[in-house]
């Protein structure tokens, strides 16, 4: 019963995500400043963060996850600073989170990587909020930022590193054994 009580309390959860990610798609199309580019498409994402990421950022990085839940703004436009307007959309109809804000448009990762975060709090529940134009999202999902590939040859370098210390100590005790 417990189970199921966990569970359902999850799917609640997910359905304030998408409540919220249809709050702010609304709020960004009737908002002016972004209607003044007149902007094609404009897609909000919501999505919960897999258990293997959150195993990788507690064990590898030594950090707990802040960004269970998230939203993804993606827009199709070339002007960068139209996420600047996005941004203070949400800070003006959203309860942003104080010190939460990271510009990777303007500084972007070593990587390429370039976005704009934000935490919202939506009903005591923390929600990353990401901001990017469609070249971006690209570059992030198959481009250089593309950090799928980097995590698992980490995660499998240490898993053969782990399995060649066990070969060497098994080799180590089959000498013993036989040696002795």
């Amino acid at each position: 019963c417990i189970y199921l009580y966990k569970n359902m309390k999850l799917i609640k959860k997910l359905f304030i995500v998408n409540v919220l990610g249809y709050k702010i798609l609304k709020s960004i199309k009737n908002d002016e400043s972004i209607r003044y580019y007149k902007i094609d498409n404009i897609c909000v994402k919501t999505r919960v963060k897999s258990i293997e990421k959150i195993i990788y950022k507690s064990y590898v990085k030594r950090k707990m996850p802040k960004d269970i839940f998230g939203i993804r703004i993606i827009y199709n436009n070339d002007y960068d600073h139209i996420c600047y307007n996005m941004l203070s959309n949400l800070e003006r109809n959203f309860d942003v989170i104080e010190h939460s804000k990271k510009d990777y448009v303007t500084n972007p990762k070593e990587n390429g990587y370039q976005s704009v975060h934000a935490h919202v709090s939506f009903f005591n529940l923390p929600v990353e909020i990401q901001i990017r134009n469609k070249e971006m999202d690209w570059r992030c999902n198959y481009g250089s930022c593309n950090e799928y590939y980097l995590v698992k040859q980490i995660i499998l370098h240490k898993i053969y590193s782990r399995l060649y210390l066990d070969l060497i100590l098994i080799r180590y005790f089959i000498y013993l054994i036989f040696i002795t």
